[in-house]
């Protein structure tokens, strides 16, 4: 009875793994039900969002970059309109979301940046980082502050950031329709 229980766990896990890479929508870290709100400035995508941080500050935390240096996320929005895309080097629709942002990121005007922040140590970031060729900065979250201010449990999640610092969308999960174009549009 023991090994046919283990058995059917281990199935129920393997066809909830599948199920996630078929439908390629988000990696999820813990389940938390989401409060239902949508910001008229937020990408509109038929997701449910958190909007207790819209409209708000976005927290001031201590950050590393990939050469282990600690920074202050107020030091990396340095008064641009920012876009942080919360990504995870385990998570493949996070590998897709940051592909659709590769070839935009040159062409961006100098008033916006794109930045990714991880609670995945450094030594991860950097490997990730090289095989992805990713060319925005990443950063790492080591005591995954700015997940928890958020209460993500989706990567990818994108938020938008204004020159201000005040957190104007917040957008969980992969979408291939959203474009970076209209994530643009919204500040």
């Amino acid at each position: 009875m023991c090994a046919f229980s283990l058995r059917m766990k281990n199935a129920v896990w393997y066809l909830s793994i599948c199920l996630m890479l078929i439908t390629g929508l988000s990696c999820s870290k813990k389940k938390e039900p989401q409060k239902t709100s949508q910001s008229e400035s937020e990408p509109q995508t038929g997701l449910s969002v958190d909007a207790a941080r819209l409209s708000r500050p976005f927290p001031s935390v201590i950050l590393k970059d990939l050469r282990d240096k600690v920074i202050a996320s107020d030091q990396i929005l340095h008064g641009k309109n920012t876009v942080v895309m919360f990504i995870s080097p385990t998570c493949e629709p996070c590998s897709e979301e940051i592909a659709k942002w590769k070839p935009v990121v040159p062409t961006l005007d100098k008033s916006f940046q794109v930045i990714g922040v991880s609670s995945d140590p450094v030594s991860e970031l950097v490997y990730y980082v090289k095989e992805y060729q990713i060319n925005f900065q990443v950063y790492s979250d080591p005591a995954a502050e700015l997940a928890g201010y958020f209460s993500i449990s989706t990567y990818p999640t994108v938020v938008g950031v204004t020159p201000q610092g005040i957190v104007k969308f917040i957008r969980p999960g992969y979408s291939a329709q959203l474009s970076p174009a209209r994530y643009l549009q919204a500040f």
